[in-house]
């Protein structure tokens, strides 16, 4: 189970319409808004480090839990856009708003996640079976066969 940190923190945020970012992986982003292109400029001369949150839809809002995005390579464009490659770092979660203009800060706490130490390979069994079951049945659906990639995660 996951456990929180006492690090606290301000952290500019930028929502995204459903996407996730996740420890370790990296984000390509074009960034083009006035406000976001403050925020990463503003970053930029800092530690390099936003909060990347999904935007919920649905509930018309940001999540609460979201990913430190550190910036790792910038490409200016012309009218001051830029395209970014980030990795995500660490997962967060928001405890309040600092302010909304002219781009939105989070008052964050750190989130620590502890490996577990219970077995997992049963579950590892269960989800690969049922994610060949989803894909035979989506080749179905579709008529026409559907194969998954030859190199799919084993660990846990």
């Amino acid at each position: 189970m996951p456990s929180s940190s006492v690090d606290v923190r301000e952290l500019p945020l930028f929502p995204l319409p459903e996407v996730v970012l996740f420890p370790g992986r990296p984000l390509p982003l074009h960034i083009f808004e006035y406000r976001y292109r403050m925020m990463i400029n503003t970053i930029l001369e800092t530690d390099r480090r936003f909060g990347v949150l999904m935007f919920d839809p649905q509930t018309g809002s940001p999540v609460r839990v979201g990913c430190c995005a550190e910036v790792l390579q910038v490409q200016r464009l012309p009218d001051d856009r830029m395209d970014i490659l980030t990795l995500g770092q660490q997962r967060f979660r928001v405890l309040n708003y600092v302010r909304e203009k002219p781009f939105r800060v989070g008052l964050v706490e750190w989130i620590e996640d502890e490996p577990t130490t219970a077995d997992l390979q049963g579950l590892v069994q269960q989800v690969s079976t049922l994610l060949q079951d989803v894909v035979r049945l989506s080749g179905k659906l579709m008529e026409r066969e559907t194969e998954l990639p030859e190199r799919l995660p084993t660990t846990p």
